[in-house]
């Protein structure tokens, strides 16, 4: 009887784990500013509909679960948006850790701090967050900031890296010429700040704006 009784408790749980839902697991985990209109599946070959992270719309996106990462206590999604944008990236949970690891795309149409977002592209992007501070951060990013967001023409596209400094993750970007100058720098939690540099008319003078807030 005692074997058979854990026979039963292993099978019951083999089971929960082969068929554990997806959104199970995401409302567990609740990573943060990721959320999408429907989650359907299993962690094995799930599925999220109209995926959104922060204001920036993903799409649609198969989400498959990393089996040998739980033997230490860590859940792995591997995510993927296919199509003619296609998008990768590998999301990392742990407790109190939280990362988003070789992301290589596009988000469009999205808003950072009030500012219209056209295009944000990643390049093998890496960012791992803990309520320390950041943790590692690597990576490219090119940012096309739409009209309107600085009271001036649209601006040429910039690029540039993704590091940790200090506790801080910074990202300082720059256009091809390197007159159009942005640099964000924030914390996990959540106090952000800006330096914004673009030439102010034909006599090269510069407009420098520095801006702090929280998300």
């Amino acid at each position: 009887m005692k074997r058979h009784a854990v026979a039963m408790i292993l099978l019951a749980l083999v089971a929960l784990i082969l068929f554990m839902p997806l959104r199970l697991v995401l409302a567990v985990a609740r990573p943060d500013r990721l959320n999408a209109r429907e989650v359907s599946g299993t962690i094995w070959s799930g599925r999220m509909e109209d995926a959104r992270f922060g204001s920036f719309d993903l799409g649609a996106f198969t989400v498959r679960l990393q089996p040998l990462p739980l033997l230490r206590g860590e859940a792995r999604l591997d995510l993927l948006r296919e199509g003619p944008q296609p998008l990768r990236a590998t999301l990392s949970l742990r407790p109190g850790q939280f990362a988003v690891e070789s992301v290589s795309g596009t988000l469009r149409r999205g808003q950072v701090m009030d500012w219209p977002i056209e295009r944000l592209e990643l390049d093998n992007a890496t960012l791992a967050l803990s309520a320390s501070g950041c943790r590692a951060a690597s990576g490219q990013i090119r940012l096309l900031i739409g009209s309107g967001a600085t009271g001036t023409r649209m601006m040429p596209p910039l690029m540039g890296p993704i590091a940790c400094v200090g506790e801080e993750v910074q990202i300082p970007l720059a256009s091809a010429t390197a007159r159009e100058r942005l640099t964000v720098a924030f914390s996990p939690a959540g106090d952000y700040r800006v330096d914004l540099s673009l030439p102010a008319g034909p006599d090269g003078k510069l407009f420098n704006q520095q801006m702090r807030g929280r998300f």
